[in-house]
């Protein structure tokens, strides 16, 4: 039965074990709670996408707007340079006497979550 109770998924898929399934959830919102503080903010974005994407699929039910659109952001902060400002890894950069990271980016992450949002909202 596992986690999906008696809603079908594909019997491919593979479903991690109760423990490591907790471990991971565990994991996720220590990453959460990393990437609201700025500490190593795009591989916790980077983990949280994939534990998401990994939880969308195991089961039908998930499958909703609005948890793939929470894929598809964090997949986009994992792309962009998040971080450089307001979080705690600026924060050290500047008490380490590390000059500031360049504030320039490039801009297809940020059109991408501009339509990303307007796919959701306005479809």
């Amino acid at each position: 039965m596992g986690f999906t109770g008696s809603i079908r998924r594909a019997s491919w898929y593979p479903e991690a074990p109760r423990d490591v399934y907790a471990a991971l959830l565990w994991l996720s919102i220590a990453s959460a709670a990393s990437l609201i503080l700025g500490l190593l903010a795009r591989p916790a974005a980077a983990y949280l996408a994939g534990f998401v994407a990994y939880n969308l699929f195991l089961s039908q039910l998930h499958f909703v707007h609005n948890c793939a659109f929470l894929v598809m952001l964090l997949i986009t902060l994992a792309l962009m340079p998040v971080g450089r400002h307001f979080s705690v890894d600026a924060l050290r950069r500047q008490r380490a006497g590390a000059p500031p990271l360049p504030s320039e980016a490039r801009r297809w992450p940020l059109l991408r979550i501009r339509f990303e949002i307007v796919c959701v909202f306005m479809l």
